[in-house]
């Protein structure tokens, strides 16, 4: 069984900060709940689709999958240094052996 999906970061979520270019490593997460249910636990992967960033020297950015469970995953986007981050978008698929 497949299922795939998209997540956006932007300023509108609340506790995003991947603009503020502060530094410090800065992070937002979304839960993604599966509209059905896995039957084991799958293997999810995710993959940028787009970034809107300020310009900066440097452009530093991560996204990655954890805390997957049969019901869904926690997505999570990461940004460091003085990289601004105004959007991300992400897309995931997730798959089991069925």
């Amino acid at each position: 069984m497949i299922r795939s999906g998209s997540v956006a970061f932007n300023p509108g979520i609340p506790g995003y900060h991947l603009n503020n270019g502060d530094g410090t490593l800065r992070a937002v997460e979304q839960y993604v709940k599966f509209k059905k249910e896995f039957t084991e636990v799958p293997e999810v992967v995710a993959g940028i689709r787009e970034v809107q960033a300020t310009i900066t020297p440097t452009l530093y950015y991560r996204i990655y999958v954890h805390s997957i469970t049969k019901s869904g995953f926690v997505l999570r986007a990461e940004t460091w240094d003085r990289s601004k981050i105004d959007g991300i978008v992400a897309d995931w698929l997730a798959y089991d052996n069925e």
